[in-house]
């Protein structure tokens, strides 16, 4: 009783909302990186990657690095919203899953980096609507 009072305010000061928008938040995000993981993973098999359950797989396991590496470096200030940043953490997601596709899964070189930076086109442009979209709002 005591610590469930310390840890959270109490509902008339707006403890309740708090909760409520922070669930909405965390799962808005996760949906948005579901659906990063299943359009990259189309775009793996579109170029050929062997199977859907690969390339979901594959998806997944980049999208995950790179997830974890934007938010340590949210940590640290390095991630505003400008023009340069995004590009800056577009480059970044490009080199980081370049790599971990041909460590994970040994493709032709021209094949995973052309995967690498098309996925991530395509993930940026939907990110920044989506999150342009929801400043809008």
């Amino acid at each position: 009783m005591v610590a469930s009072l310390i840890l959270s305010p109490p509902p008339d000061m707006g403890g309740g909302m708090i909760i409520a928008l922070l669930g909405l938040a965390i799962g808005a995000a996760v949906l948005l990186f579901m659906g990063i993981v299943v359009v990259e993973a189309v775009i793996l098999r579109l170029l050929d990657w062997p199977s859907i359950r690969t390339a979901l797989l594959d998806s997944f396991q980049v999208n995950l690095v790179t997830t974890i590496l934007g938010i340590f470096m949210e940590s640290f200030d390095v991630v505003s919203m400008s023009y340069e940043t995004w590009v800056m953490l577009w480059v970044t997601s490009v080199i980081v899953e370049g790599v971990l596709l041909q460590a994970i899964r040994w493709q032709p070189v021209r094949k995973t980096w052309a995967a690498s930076f098309v996925m991530n086109i395509v993930s940026y442009i939907a990110m920044y609507a989506t999150l342009s979209l929801l400043d809008w709002i």
